[in-house]
């Protein structure tokens, strides 16, 4: 497709007919060169040599200046281009050309009837060569057939003698005039055909524009779809992480307070036992209570992570004390870790509580040691761990404000490492993003690096 000018369509129609002047130029230079020596060696024998040779010289003269002329024009900046001046530059160059067969006409032409009928057909000739290759121009075409006829006719004017040369003279000025009209018309058509394929350019280009808007305007539609279709999964996943959640709370809560209530009456009896037994009594006896009252202590600690989940149905957020809900986390999940890994901890002193909702800590928690789990083989327990590690992370100049506490889960698998793709995940980050918390994953020393940093309590709003 043409590129489409931002130029008013009037001056982009001139220059397309300035510019068919320059582009055929060529084969009317080559006709000059070719007719002048043709004429020349036909009235070689009729007329004076130095002036014969003299109107050649000087018709290729004129016509070598118009080729200089066109590769300028050709060579000058097609956007600079001062067509109206280049238009007139060629219509000056054309007249010039007429007015050489003017006079060629006038001077040249010798007594002998077939000589001068070869000199009108000559001019005539060329004159309609000029309305086939300057009709976009009329000026051009003026320029040239108005003194080249007018050479022609003055001359024959000069030697009417008979009706031969009268008609002659007539049949010229008619074959001009009909020339003028034809040049005319045809300019006009071809400058209308120009127009009408500007029009239709600068239509396509619009058509086109007004596709790529479209194309554009679908391409954002269809990215906001996707954009909403995946913050709604993600909204209704958060709603059904949150239910699970509350109803794991729930059940743990359940399950922790009726389990306490005969747990509480059996240490109770274990400890009262344990103290109506008189000394010197079996030390088997004692063994037993003992295995009793720690058993019965296990029990205990695991109630007491249960109302972890219990506590974490609580939806705003506060101050999680960090290694507590660590160590329950992992109590909840030691049993089926200590078949894949054993657990290193790394817990600075110093970690302050954070400012978070303590169920998506727990769940984020959970989900990591979980997908820690499954990513070691089991039954080399001894061979495979993993790390859990809290400090406390400055930045800045460890303004409280900026205090933040960053919590590590660090293991090597074989299984596939976590991608921070599942929904769980996706939610917690969402969740840990609006409360001004992060979850990145990292892949160094040839393992999977969890990092989960969340504001410090103090930094937290009063």
């Amino acid at each position: 497709m043409a590129e489409v000018s931002n130029e008013p369509l009037g001056k982009a129609v001139d220059r397309a007919c300035v510019e068919a002047l320059y582009d055929k130029l060529l084969p009317p230079m080559v006709t000059v060169a070719v007719n002048s020596l043709l004429l020349g060696f036909a009235l070689w024998p009729h007329v004076d040599h130095t002036l014969l040779i003299s109107w050649v010289a000087v018709a290729w003269l004129v016509a070598a200046a118009r080729l200089v002329l066109g590769r300028a024009y050709r060579a000058s900046d097609a956007k600079s281009r001062d067509h109206a001046r280049w238009g007139r530059l060629f219509a000056w160059g054309s007249g010039l050309n007429g007015v050489v067969w003017g006079a060629g006409a006038a001077l040249l032409m010798p007594d002998q009837h077939a000589l001068q009928v070869l000199i009108v057909f000559v001019v005539g000739g060329m004159v309609a060569g000029a309305a086939a290759s300057t009709s976009t121009y009329m000026p051009a075409f003026v320029a040239f057939a108005l003194p080249a006829v007018a050479g022609a006719v003055g001359r024959i004017v000069i030697e009417m003698h008979d009706r031969v040369h009268a008609v002659m003279a007539i049949m010229l000025v008619l074959f001009a005039a009909a020339m003028t009209a034809i040049a005319r018309r045809g300019g006009k058509m071809l400058a209308t055909s120009e127009r009408l394929r500007l029009v239709n350019d600068a239509l396509a280009g619009k058509l086109a524009e007004a596709h790529d808007e479209v194309v554009a305007a679908n391409e954002s539609l269809e990215e906001r779809v996707r954009v909403r279709t995946r913050e709604a999964e993600e909204a209704l996943a958060h709603i059904a992480q949150t239910n699970l959640l509350a109803s794991i709370g729930q059940l743990a809560s359940g399950v922790a307070h009726e389990i306490n209530n005969p747990l509480s009456v059996v240490i109770s009896n274990v400890d009262q036992v344990a103290d109506d037994l008189k000394p010197g009594a079996g030390s088997e006896i004692s063994e037993m209570l003992e295995d009793a009252r720690a058993g019965a202590d296990r029990i205990k600690r695991i109630v007491a992570d249960l109302r972890l989940l219990a506590r974490a149905r609580a939806a705003e957020p506060s101050a999680v004390a960090v290694e507590p809900l660590l160590r329950g986390c992992a109590n909840l999940l030691m049993h089926e870790m200590r078949q894949h890994a054993s657990v290193v901890w790394e817990l600075d002193e110093d970690v302050p509580a954070v400012f978070t909702t303590e169920a998506a800590f727990a769940q984020i928690v959970l989900n990591l040691l979980i997908e820690a789990t499954q990513a070691i083989p089991r039954g080399k327990p001894d061979k495979h761990t993993v790390t859990i590690a809290a400090r406390l992370a400055d930045d800045g100049d460890g303004a409280d404000a900026e205090r933040r506490v960053r919590v590590e889960v660090f293991y090597r698998g074989s299984n596939g490492a976590a991608t921070a793709d599942s929904v769980g995940l996706a939610v917690c980050r969402n969740v840990l993003a609006e409360q001004g918390g992060s979850l990145d994953y990292q892949r160094d020393d040839g393992g999977t690096r969890a990092v989960v940093t969340l504001p410090a309590a103090a930094a937290s709003p009063a």
